[in-house]
């Protein structure tokens, strides 16, 4: 991890500009002793030989560039072509040395400033010339600082430092000469060795020019803000100073071979170790902070998913919203229209149905009958809409009621007979003997019956259609489980449906085959609305089909069994015995008992004029006393004139309280012994919807528009029955 602190870069920057002021100090001071004649500056260790001019004028030109290649900004161009120049005259000096020295040459270029003071001679000594390793230095760190920002491979620029490296253990070497007197370290020719001045400032020049691009190559690992780098500076920099503690420290060196071991254990190895462990260090450490800084981006890429995630769940969500508003619209809408649909179809069904066909011709008996078709046949479309409304909204409720299954199997199979009849088609009950009487909704169990049943006969063209029914426990709850499951089948030999249609059976508003349509009527919901049910009732649905051959439905629906006996047969309400095979001929049904109405008192709250008149001349025909009113307050002031034996009240009242008008109703009628004698027969629109609110508010029953003469009649007979025998 990054180390805190000073700027590392910067601090080595100014080392390199000490060093440099260090070099062409050396440098001057020995051109100074040259021109002045002070020969303690030129010579500053005695019975050595002085320091040769080129090598000062070298020092001062290297010193410079290195001063030069340290300035940034607008005045970095100008350093750099000064540098350039400066460098271009060293390696001049330095390889013209190195020429004159290797072919014996001599160029003159050793007395182009001063001569030689120096009163050395022997063979091979030319004054004025510069040591043969002096000259390889001068050479060897020109061109390490020449290289420097130069356009370059890898390979040059790290070259370039490895130079400055090579001339650092050369110097190393020297200096450690100088100071335990083995003159073979720092003298090459035995008359021309490198002075002292010359390794210390060589010595500095090597580690300026390593040091003067801190961030590039070998060198970087010194300018690192981790562990490492901090680790290598200062284990650098014991490196360095390892010369002058040896020699401070007396350390006891008798031969060159003692020599050439320390030099390798200590100014060798030491420092190529630190920097090798350093390097290893810092890449561990750079692999640790990519690590860390891809971890870092994968959190800032996990943040901006999440954030997108969530921007979308956001637009998800309010497109949801959107879309459940839509829907909640659309079934309101067709709630509504549902309802505003049936109060008229109500009123065409009933003055259809109180016409005297009798008094009619053939001709007008057609019309009205067609009429009275098209009608049923609107109003079944309706009641499929609002059942389909109330599923889709999640308004549908079940009912909790004692009721004969077999009852709804006969019935059912009797409304469907007159059209199976019309196409030859036989109709099939087969009944479960002693079917126990159940608790659940009746009428939902009716509707599942006859859209399946009607269906069949539907598309079933000659052959049969079986209404099978038949019950079954859980083997594991044995018979004091109080549930069963109400296993019902309807079978057809009609057109069946292929592979390919049962992929859109169950979709609303479509058929297995669309040329259906037109062909056997129908909007397509009477299956979407039968399987909703069945779930809604927490059972299952299913079916087979071979086409050409006919079609399965089945449904296995969860009942409660009623603790009600099964009723006797001759109380068991059918509305057409059919004949059924054995061994279900035993049980046989009979019509229920319908009392005598005449002279009976009906209040009839409807504010639909039509509806009202209509209601009021059904129950005339059945010789019943009718009062009606249009409000609730009307209804309440006719009570209280007069007594009723029971009310028939709309459900839609404009502008009233219909459940409230029920509960005054209940509360004015409750005697001394608490009982009532008013039975009270809601007129509903939606079986589903309204059915629950309207038993609550003590209604004794209901009746779903449009309501016909013979369901009038029944309604209030078996209300009034109820009230005597609450009595």
């Amino acid at each position: 991890m990054p180390v805190p602190g000073y700027d590392r870069a910067n601090f080595l920057a100014n080392v390199v500009r000490v060093l440099a002021g260090i070099v062409i100090l050396v440098g001057g001071l020995a051109i100074i002793g040259w021109l002045s004649g002070i020969s303690i500056l030129t010579t500053p260790v005695a019975a050595e030989p002085p320091l040769k001019f080129n090598n000062a004028l070298s020092f001062v030109l290297c010193g410079v560039s290195i001063i030069f290649l340290c300035r940034s900004g607008n005045s970095a161009k100008w350093g750099k072509n000064v540098s350039t120049a400066c460098l271009t005259l060293v390696l001049l000096i330095g390889f013209g040395t190195v020429l004159e020295h290797l072919f014996h040459l001599n160029l003159g270029i050793d007395q182009l400033l001063f001569s030689d003071y120096s009163t050395e001679t022997g063979p091979g000594y030319v004054p004025g010339r510069m040591s043969v390793n002096a000259a390889i230095y001068v050479c060897l760190i020109g061109l390490s600082l020449l290289l420097v920002d130069r356009p370059q491979p890898r390979f040059y620029r790290d070259l370039r430092q490895w130079l400055a490296v090579l001339v650092w253990l050369l110097t190393t070497a020297a200096v450690i000469g100088y100071g335990y007197g083995f003159r073979e370290l720092y003298d090459y020719n035995a008359h021309n060795p490198l002075t002292f001045p010359s390794a210390v400032a060589f010595y500095c020049l090597s580690i300026a020019a390593f040091l003067l691009r801190p961030r590039e190559g070998p060198a970087a690992i010194y300018s690192s803000p981790t562990i490492a780098g901090s680790g290598a500076r200062t284990l650098g920099l014991a490196g360095v100073l390892l010369p002058g503690l040896a020699l401070i420290s007396g350390l006891n060196i008798r031969t060159s071979t003692d020599l050439f071991l320390v030099a390798l254990l200590l100014f060798l190895g030491f420092p190529i170790s630190v920097w090798l462990n350093a390097r290893r260090l810092e890449k561990t450490e750079q692999q640790r902070l990519r690590a860390h800084d891809l971890i870092r981006d994968l959190n800032d890429a996990l943040e901006a998913r999440v954030k997108e995630l969530l921007e979308t769940n956001a637009e998800l969500e309010a497109t949801r919203d959107a879309a459940l508003e839509a829907v909640k619209v659309k079934s309101e809408f067709l709630g509504k229209i549902s309802h505003e649909l049936r109060t008229p179809l109500a009123g065409v069904v009933g003055m259809i149905q109180l016409v005297n066909v009798d008094e009619l011709g053939n001709e007008d008996r057609e019309v009205i009958g067609l009429a009275e078709q098209s009608a049923l046949q609107m109003l079944d479309l309706v009641n499929d809409l609002l059942n389909f409304s109330d599923l889709d909204a999640g308004k549908m409720q079940l009912a909790d009621e004692d009721f004969d299954a077999a009852n709804v199997v006969a019935a059912v199979a009797s409304a469907i007979k007159p059209v199976a009849d019309k196409k030859d088609v036989c109709v099939i009950a087969e009944l479960e003997p002693e079917l126990p009487i159940v608790k659940g909704d009746q009428e939902k169990l009716r509707k599942i019956l006859l859209n399946l049943a009607g269906n069949a006969v539907k598309f079933t063209n000659k052959g049969c259609v079986l209404l099978r029914v038949c019950s079954q426990r859980s083997a594991l709850d044995g018979e004091k489980n109080d549930q069963l499951y109400l296993q019902l089948s309807v079978c057809d030999t009609g057109i069946g449906i292929s592979p390919e249609q049962r992929k859109n059976l169950f979709l609303p508003f479509s058929q297995a085959d669309n040329s259906n349509t037109r062909q056997y009527g129908g909007i397509g919901l009477g299956l979407v609305i039968t399987k909703n049910l069945v779930e809604l009732m927490g059972g299952r649905f299913g079916f087979s089909s071979i086409q050409g051959s006919g079609s399965t439905f089945w449904c296995t629906i969860p009942f409660k069994v009623s603790k009600l006996a099964p009723a006797a047969p001759a109380s068991r309400l059918v509305h057409d015995p059919l004949p059924l095979p054995a061994p279900q001929q035993e049980r046989s049904h009979d019509y229920l008992f319908v009392p005598v109405l005449d002279g009976v008192d009906v209040l009839v709250v409807e504010d639909n004029q039509i509806l009202q008149r209509l209601s009021e001349r059904q129950l005339e025909s059945l010789g019943l006393q009718v009062q009606t009113v249009t409000t609730g307050e009307e209804a309440l002031a006719a009570i209280a004139a007069r007594r009723f034996s029971a009310i028939l009240i709309d459900c839609q009242l404009h502008m009233t309280d219909v459940l409230e008008i029920i509960r005054k109703i209940k509360a004015s009628q409750i005697d001394q012994d608490r009982q009532t004698h008013t039975a009270i027969i809601a007129l509903i629109t939606s079986e589903q919807s309204e059915q629950a609110a309207f038993k609550d508010s003590g209604m004794d029953d209901f009746l779903v528009k449009p309501v016909s003469t013979e369901q009038l009649a029944e309604k209030i007979a078996i209300a009034l029955l109820a009230l005597v025998h609450r009595s």
